[in-house]
């Protein structure tokens, strides 16, 4: 590791990751909803620690390793299918008509988020799996004059079991 940050090293170093385009695939067989993502927060596992007292020495030692909640933001549609897809996911968790809950057999499904790079789009750069996920939020619409352009946004929060991300 240098010492000093100098023009050769400067320009030894990576090109940034630029921004790409995110699509999901959500499901499996013939039944993938393919979605176009505006924005998502992708955590990766946590795995707090906690100290224990033993033998007069305090150790650290792994706690239960999680996942946090991952919101991704879409843009609706001219049809509102994303609205209606997520609100009939949602339904199998819990019904409000019925008041019943589901089973997480039902419910439980994959996400695969890939990025595509603004310079080659037929290959994705990034995968995104996200394993045992169901929505946990659904953000209300907000509709305004601020934004210029009228799109619709749709927010959703969705609970993860785990996840791996790999570059491809």
């Amino acid at each position: 590791m240098p010492s000093s940050l100098t023009r050769n090293a400067l320009l030894r170093l990576r090109d940034p990751a630029l921004k790409g385009r995110w699509i999901a695939f959500v499901g499996s067989g013939s039944s993938t909803e393919e979605l176009a993502i505006e924005s998502i927060t992708a955590v990766f596992n946590k795995t707090p620690s906690r100290s224990r007292f033993y033998g007069g020495i305090t150790w650290d030692f792994p706690e239960m390793s999680s996942t946090d909640a991952i919101s991704m933001t879409f843009y609706e549609t001219y049809d509102y299918k994303t609205t209606a897809w997520l609100r009939e996911w949602h339904r199998l968790i819990f019904d409000p008509n019925t008041s019943i809950y589901g089973l997480p057999a039902d419910y439980y499904r994959n996400i695969q988020v890939n990025m595509y790079g603004t310079e080659s789009s037929s290959a994705p750069v990034a995968e995104l799996e996200l394993i045992g996920c169901w929505p946990t939020d659904i953000s209300p619409y907000d509709y305004n004059y601020h934004e210029l352009d009228g799109r619709l946004i749709i927010t959703c929060t969705f609970a993860v079991n785990t996840m791996t991300f790999k570059l491809v």
